[in-house]
């Protein structure tokens, strides 16, 4: 998939240097429409469904292209994208907008869309398109996902439950092979890890992921918080599964194991901002769920037990006055933004420095990339694009608490929920939104979020017929 990927693009490079070139192109892109419009909707749900799989179990796999990330999970996003487009383009009409879910969707999407390319654009008349993808492409690209997910798996959400739960036991079994046996012992160059990164040595000590107990757990990801994030969502999601009455039997040994082998791994990432994020996911579930209460205190104190019986305490528990760095991050980014002028602070309130902002220095103050995805957000696409982000979240918080029927698909949707409020609290300290693949990740978990919303709709809309 990378060297067909690779190979297309010296293609098209070599026909748009000539007049002849630039027609076969369109013929070429022509012909590509009517083949995409021929394909079934079944083929277009496997493209999207492998981009998932690959996305939570190996989103590393790939190379590096002038410092970007040329990566299975993100081709695949590309493709995806562009059939089922395509396909939407075709048969639009057939996917009619019938809940007030899809309402929304269809908004949100036109507005961030407008929204987020005003801001591309704008970049573009100031920044190189290097620099200018390198932000757009973990940033602002996986929104795109909501689209296609949302519209294709509308009407067969609970596929996207099996994918995803493949997919993370497949991944937290990586994990405690590499705990146990070791990073380098277990590496797939261009697989668990970018090759390009393979290649110059800077697979794991490079990635911030040097402690004084050992390097960092990271399974496929290559750094240990962005590991810890999706384990936030793995560890609160098969919780929330195990909690189901009536749940098949035979599942719950299997949602045990990956709950249990969850947790270790996320206890072995040594990443604080992931265990604090996994802490205020499950009491924002307990909220929501009373019998998760009585399991919140045993799982904490678990966890700080399986953190001192494995020496970690020492990474945890230290003492660290500027939070690795971060301290002196903000205190940069505060005055920085003091010290601008009027004009300028509104622009950077409400939209940013845009996409392809590095640094800038404020007298003698240094603004740049930050330890916090929120506070990184703002400065490429202002507070504005801050809102564009919450406002899914907000839509369906109000939602979960209008849900009048608490089933099992109730509890799912609330620990989805409940592990994107985990994966914000980790964001704040740390850049979690600006790093591949943490933002895709995270709209795939809001979009299956969504789609159960969308049931819910259904369900009181048939209920209110019947009565």
């Amino acid at each position: 998939m990378v060297l067909f990927s690779l190979f297309l693009s010296i293609i098209i490079g070599v026909l748009s240097t000539n007049n002849i070139g630039v027609f076969i192109l369109f013929f070429l892109f022509s012909l590509l429409f009517l083949i995409i419009f021929s394909l079934k909707k079944s083929l277009v749900k496997l493209i999207v469904s492998m981009y998932v799989f690959i996305t939570i179990l190996i989103p590393k796999a790939g190379i590096k292209l002038l410092g970007l990330p040329i990566t299975i999970s993100n081709i695949l996003l590309g493709i995806a994208l562009l059939t089922s487009f395509i396909f939407w383009l075709g048969y639009k009409q057939e996917l009619k907008l019938t809940s007030k879910t899809d309402l929304f969707i269809t908004r949100y999407l036109y507005v961030s869309f407008f929204y987020f390319g005003m801001i591309l654009l704008l970049s573009l008349f100031e920044y190189d398109l290097t620099s200018i993808l390198i932000k757009f492409i973990p940033n602002i690209s996986p929104i795109i996902s909501l689209f296609f997910i949302y519209h294709f798996f509308r009407d067969d959400y609970e596929k996207m439950n099996k994918i995803l739960i493949t997919s993370s036991l497949l991944l937290v079994l990586y994990g405690t092979i590499q705990f146990l046996f070791g990073h380098y012992e277990t590496v797939i160059p261009g697989i668990t890890v970018n090759y390009s990164d393979y290649l110059q040595g800077d697979v794991f000590e490079g990635k911030n992921n040097v402690t004084a107990v050992g390097l960092k757990l990271v399974s496929t990801y290559q750094n240990g918080n962005l590991y810890g994030s999706v384990l936030i969502f793995i560890s609160i999601f098969v919780i929330g599964l195990f909690l189901i009455k009536g749940h098949k039997i035979k599942y719950k040994p299997l949602l045990l194991l990956i709950g249990l082998l969850a947790v270790i791994n996320l206890i072995a990432t040594l990443s604080r901002s992931a265990l604090i994020g996994f802490v205020l996911g499950l009491l924002t579930m307990s909220l929501f769920i009373k019998k998760i209460r009585k399991y919140v205190i045993l799982i904490t104190a678990l966890g700080i037990y399986g953190i001192y019986a494995f020496g970690f305490d020492k990474r945890i528990f230290a003492k660290d006055v500027t939070a690795a760095g971060r301290t002196i991050q903000y205190e940069n980014y505060v005055n920085s933004f003091l010290k601008m002028d009027f004009l300028e602070k509104l622009r950077f309130l409400f939209i940013g420095k845009g996409l392809g902002f590095d640094y800038q220095l404020y007298d003698g103050y240094m603004l740049s990339i930050v330890e916090s995805g929120i506070l990184n957000l703002i400065l490429y696409s202002g507070i504005i694009g801050l809102i564009i982000y919450l406002v899914p979240l907000l839509y369906t918080f109000i939602q979960l608490i209008k849900w009048k029927q608490r089933d099992y698909k109730f509890i799912i949707a609330v620990s989805l929920f409940s592990s994107l409020i985990g994966m914000w609290g980790q964001m704040t300290i740390d850049q979690l939104l600006n790093l591949p693949p943490t933002g895709q990740n995270y709209w795939i978990i809001l979009s299956l979020l969504l789609l159960y919303i969308r049931d819910k709709d259904h369900s009181q809309q048939q209920n209110q017929m019947s009565c």
